[in-house]
């Protein structure tokens, strides 16, 4: 099987199969609790607007495997709202389960970053285990916590 690295503008086709097939059951409760989506479609019409956006999609030919994308203002969503200073982040990091433990996570950010030389970049993860990842494979560091609803995410920077 080939796989492909391009961007979900060029590959808009697989919104569809990437909101309901790898994001949402992937991250349902972040998207529900922070940015008040509670539906698959929602999410659809959310990436139809960040397809202009820096972002890397991974793809067989007909389904996305992989995806992530650099979020400068979360489009008026009301994280943004609630923390507009905390801009451009990494966002939406996510690899089907089939393809984990690869290195397709490491290559796709790789490739997002290249795409976008301007630092400082944040990152807000709600996996404790990924820290250790995001800390050792790109040099995130802790910057602060935040309370936000019932939950104290970390927000982490990346600075060259």
């Amino acid at each position: 099987m080939h796989l492909y690295i391009d961007t979900l503008e060029t590959h808009s086709h697989l919104i569809p199969q990437l909101a309901s097939d790898l994001l949402w059951p992937e991250f349902h409760d972040t998207y529900q609790t922070y940015f008040d989506m509670h539906t698959p479609k929602q999410l659809e019409a959310y990436l139809t607007r960040l397809s202009s956006l820096p972002n890397i999609l991974v793809h067989d030919g007909t389904h996305p495997i992989a995806f992530a994308n650099i979020v400068h203002d979360d489009l008026g969503t009301p994280y943004n709202q609630a923390f507009p200073t905390y801009t451009p982040w990494l966002a939406n990091v996510v690899v089907h389960p089939d393809y984990r433990r690869y290195g397709i996570a490491t290559s796709l950010i790789d490739e997002l970053l290249k795409c976008y030389p301007s630092r400082p970049l944040y990152l807000w993860t709600h996996t404790p285990q990924l820290r250790d990842f995001y800390a050792h494979k790109f040099h995130f560091r802790p910057f602060t916590t935040l309370q936000h609803y019932a939950t104290h995410p970390e927000i982490f920077i990346m600075q060259l």
